[in-house]
């Protein structure tokens, strides 16, 4: 484990000369699940042109940065809009939440998700969703930490009961 502590990381927007970098944290840290998923080929389309993705309106994706380590990007997430619906429709979506295994326990996911919640509060989103696999259990609990609530399809049989899908709502009213 490297040696850090959470006063050493700064987060900010992804930067085009981290993209590959990024795209290669993400590929890692997914590269045990099952690559046929819905949500996993979702990822790797959006990290195929990473900046592109997150360039674009009513989009940004943070990355957490080890200032002890060379600025190494260490973590990461970030927000756009549901499938594409227009900024104006205020449904966010949280996504591509990743944070280098060497670098776990040090609340950076809080930190990310945190950062993403109140940037979209700027952009004008008053609703996040995301979507994950039930494989990602510790990533669920982080997520109903950090105020999402499940949404269970009574029509979908979830593997011991975790909800693959949470949302957050009334971003606006959230302090």
């Amino acid at each position: 484990m490297k040696t850090t502590d959470a006063n050493s990381i700064t987060i900010s927007a992804l930067q085009k000369t981290e993209a590959e970098m990024v795209s290669e944290l993400i590929r890692t840290s997914i590269k045990d699940y099952d690559q046929s998923t819905q949500v996993i080929s979702a990822i790797l389309r959006r990290i195929e042109s990473i900046c592109q993705t997150y360039y674009d309106e009513g989009s940004v994706y943070f990355v957490a940065r080890d200032a002890m380590n060379g600025n190494l990007p260490v973590a990461g997430a970030g927000v756009g809009s549901l499938h594409g619906l227009p900024v104006s429709e205020g449904m966010g979506e949280l996504r591509d939440l990743v944070v280098n295994s060497d670098y776990r326990g040090l609340g950076l996911g809080s930190k990310l998700i945190n950062t993403c919640i109140e940037k979209s509060r700027q952009i004008g989103y008053s609703k996040l969703y995301l979507e994950t696999t039930p494989q990602m259990k510790v990533a669920q609990k982080l997520f109903l930490r950090t105020g999402f609530r499940p949404i269970h399809d009574k029509n979908v049989s979830e593997p011991e009961g975790i909800a693959s899908y949470f949302i957050l709502e009334n971003l606006q009213k959230i302090v």
